[in-house]
Parts: structure tokens; C-alpha cells; sequence
């Protein structure tokens, strides 16, 4: 999918299509302040790298569906009592 799909999907959801098992945000998510909003409880945005954080501005929407689909494996994972 390129940025000019990306641009005519909905607001409200994104399809995660990379080869990888289909995962919905909103499209707001993969903005450049998204780690202002981010949530407590598996939340992919708390599984990104400072690193990556700061290059974010600088990412395609691709590169930054990519992080969003390997962070969101990592906050599914979370196991709370």
C-alpha cells in the first residue's frame, strides 16, 4: 500500500498489509506526536525504542506500520494479574 492508498483509507483504521498477519489502528496512531497519547495497558506505542521515537518524524507511513506491527506483537504479549 502506498502513501497515496494510505491517504484514502478512512480515518479511523489503517490495514496492517506487509505480509504480516492483518492488524487495525487508527491512522492518527502512526502520527508524529503518537507517543504523546500513548496508554498504559499493551499499548505498541510503549514498545518503540527512544531511538526510533526520534527518527519517527523522519519515517514513511510504511516504516512506521512496520515498528507499529513488531511493537504490537510485543504489547499483545503482556500478561497482567
Amino acid at each position: 500500500m502506498n502513501e497515496e492508498q494510505l491517504a484514502k483509507l478512512p480515518k479511523r483504521q489503517v490495514a496492517m498489509e506487509d505480509g504480516i498477519e492483518k492488524i487495525y489502528l487508527y491512522k492518527d496512531d502512526l502520527a508524529v506526536d503518537t507517543f504523546d497519547r500513548a496508554t498504559r495497558i499493551q499499548d505498541w506505542r510503549n514498545y518503540v525504542q527512544s531511538d526510533l521515537r526520534e527518527l519517527w518524524p523522519t519515517l514513511t507511513q510504511r516504516e512506521r506500520r512496520i515498528i507499529a506491527i513488531q511493537a504490537q506483537a510485543q504489547a499483545d504479549a503482556e500478561e497482567w494479574d
